[in-house]
């Protein structure tokens, strides 16, 4: 992540990765969902 620093703004390196993580929780709840219906109300309580 620091190696990225040198062609773009820290700012836009944070953006980034929070649009990385939560496109990653969205993806493995998606599955967790897809999976198992019943984890979606247990995530959704969370």
């Amino acid at each position: 992540m620091i190696s990225k620093r040198r062609f773009s703004l820290p700012r836009l390196d944070i953006t980034g990765m929070w649009v990385f993580s939560l496109g990653v929780w969205f993806h493995i709840v998606a599955r967790l969902v897809y999976s198992k219906p019943w984890m979606a109300f247990f995530l959704a309580e969370l």
